[in-house]
């Protein structure tokens, strides 16, 4: 009997200390981030950030911006798109990543944000894209990824700036690495004049043989290089490249362009020219209704 007691004490003396554990896990997460957002509650340590800087105290703010294309990654810090929390889909998987078994996670994956883009263009002959590169959630092991652009050549020249052609990805699974979000910065040049929508592609591809042998001989077998074969066909990022001819006397409408300025200056004029030619036109009807009385 005795012994029996002793048992159930030893059990719920490890249930109230299980208990603790996960309590003391869930205030550390919400003293080291906020926690409660939209009601949300992490369910899992916060070891998981543990290697990420703090996080600013707007960063919702700033991270609502960039959703809806207020601002650009150009202004952006790593402080800020470091944050899983900055990314729209982070809410939809946090707890079902890092905490519940079976665990949803990634073999590999990365992505481009935002993956789509439209850039109005006038004169300029060129200019510089601005986007976050990032890998997947769950995913335990480092990517070495080829940026490839996919354009016509004849109209367009596209260089990856930053981080480069080759991109190294480290891990985000048990807890996110420093780097797994990187600034994409692409410099676009235009050769001819453009008449209509063109789109620029970004697609990505296995490192040149060289980078990806010393990538996985570091490595070993925590590295993978590239995505699967359906990921290769896949676009990560498209760009529309729109022109704006009004006001235009560069582009084949430029006679519209002209005619819609000479417009604008004449439309006043000739709207006050009906306006008197109408006085007039009233008075002489007036006039000659009095002579008739």
């Amino acid at each position: 009997m005795l012994r029996l007691k002793s048992f159930r004490f030893t059990i719920e003396f490890l249930l109230v200390i299980s208990i603790l554990t996960l309590t003391a896990n869930a205030i550390d997460v919400r003293k080291y981030r906020d926690d409660t957002y939209e009601g949300y509650v992490y369910e899992f340590p916060s070891s998981v950030f543990e290697n990420l800087p703090p996080m600013p105290s707007n960063l919702f703010e700033v991270a609502e911006k960039y959703k809806y294309a207020k601002i650009t990654a150009r202004v952006l810090t790593e402080d800020y798109y470091l944050q899983p929390e900055f990314y729209p889909s982070w809410f939809l998987t946090a707890n079902k990543t890092f905490k519940r078994e079976p665990r949803l996670h990634g073999v590999a994956g990365y992505g481009i944000y935002p993956s789509t883009m439209d850039i109005y263009i006038k004169d300029e002959k060129e200019f510089r894209v601005y986007a976050i590169m990032h890998a997947s959630w769950g995913v335990e092991v480092y990517q070495g990824v080829m940026v490839k652009p996919i354009y016509d050549k004849e109209k367009f020249d596209v260089k990856v700036i930053e981080p480069g052609e080759c991109v190294l990805l480290p891990p985000t699974y048990p807890n996110f690495s420093m780097g797994w979000a990187k600034k994409l910065v692409l410099e676009i040049k235009i050769k001819k004049p453009l008449y209509h929508e063109e789109e620029i592609l970004i697609k990505d591809d296995i490192p040149p043989e060289d980078i990806d042998r010393a990538w996985r001989e570091q490595y070993g077998s925590k590295y993978r290089s590239g995505g699967s074969i359906l990921e290769l066909q896949q676009p990560r990022l498209r760009i529309k490249i729109i022109p704006l001819y009004v006001n235009s006397t560069t582009s084949p409408f430029g006679e519209i362009g002209r005619l819609n300025k000479l417009t604008h200056v004449l439309l006043p004029i000739i709207i006050t020219i009906l306006i008197i030619i109408g006085v007039v036109i009233a008075k002489k009807f007036k006039r000659k209704d009095n002579s008739i009385l």
